[in-house]
């Protein structure tokens, strides 16, 4: 693939030999697609995996969108990380809670209550418990 395409850092994309860029395809879930040949064979990935190739010469297992643009491909908003770390960041379908108007949260009796892998956290505001909730899913994404 090195032969082929250099990854250009001050632009944060792709390279053909002829200097193109490569712009890639919507697969539909905001991620861009590239068909390319690798060895004689036809392969569609992902660019963010052909930009991570590229500049650290191994194919990642999982990457991460830090900011969690899925079409911000520049390497230092790529990382590395296991599969579990990458379901963790992953932006919930948030829709607003009926009882609260918040995402993620939720009424209970006398209180506002997070669930955090697998633990239920309480909370007395419900704005408490929703910044509670988007710095703890920050903070499990810092190693």
């Amino acid at each position: 693939m090195q032969e082929r395409y250099t990854y250009d850092a001050e632009q944060g994309v792709v390279r053909n030999r002829k200097g193109q860029v490569i712009k890639g395809f919507d697969d539909g879930k905001g991620y861009l697609k590239i068909d390319i040949y690798i060895q004689s064979k036809r392969v569609i990935m992902h660019i963010h995996r052909l930009h991570w190739v590229l500049c650290h010469g191994c194919m990642p297992t999982q990457i991460d969108h830090l900011n969690g643009n899925p079409k911000d491909n520049r390497i230092e908003n790529l990382r590395e990380v296991s599969y579990s770390e990458n379901n963790m960041n992953r932006l919930l379908a948030w829709k607003p809670n009926p009882s609260t108007g918040l995402p993620g949260v939720h009424k209970s009796n006398d209180s506002f209550e997070i669930n955090v892998q697998g633990k239920q956290l309480k909370f007395r505001d419900k704005f408490e418990a929703f910044y509670a909730l988007t710095m703890l899913g920050r903070m499990w994404n810092v190693e």
